[in-house]
């Protein structure tokens, strides 16, 4: 999943579980966490590569 927090192109990335979350490296917390996916703002798109 890709995102735009600033408005300023893709600054965020992260990998989306199934489970309505994403996995991210959050810099708020300092380490990689899982997030509701509506709770990170800026989302652009996603990719499926399987």
């Amino acid at each position: 999943m890709f995102f735009d927090e600033a408005g300023y192109g893709i600054s965020h990335v992260g990998i989306a579980t199934g489970y309505g979350t994403v996995i991210h490296a959050s810099t708020y917390y300092g380490t990689v966490v899982e997030t509701p996916i509506d709770l990170v703002p800026g989302y652009v798109s996603a990719a499926d590569f399987l």
